[in-house]
């Protein structure tokens, strides 16, 4: 009886220490190794990332931008011009 009751206070203090320093820790390194894994993936995102650089006097960059493609579609009808006539 006394073994058990020994066995359930050591296992009791053995969770809250588990959860007061081990569990915090874990998680945080967790956190740490998966905002190393996203920077790594997305550098742009990466508050310390210094890709803006000032510019060199004469050069010149171009942005793209996406391509829009004219849309025919038979169900939106036919565009029709028209005048407005004054009825006076």
């Amino acid at each position: 009886m006394f073994k058990f009751l020994f066995f359930i206070i050591v296992i009791y203090f053995l969770f809250r220490f588990l959860g007061r320093y081990i569990l915090p820790w874990l998680i945080k390194r967790y956190i740490k190794k998966s905002q190393q894994k996203f920077y790594k993936q997305n550098p742009e995102a990466d508050p310390g990332f210094q890709k803006k650089q000032r510019k060199k006097e004469g050069e010149v960059n171009i942005k793209k931008g996406k391509k829009k493609h004219d849309q025919e579609n038979d169900e939106l009808g036919e565009y029709v011009d028209y005048e407005e006539i004054d009825d006076d």
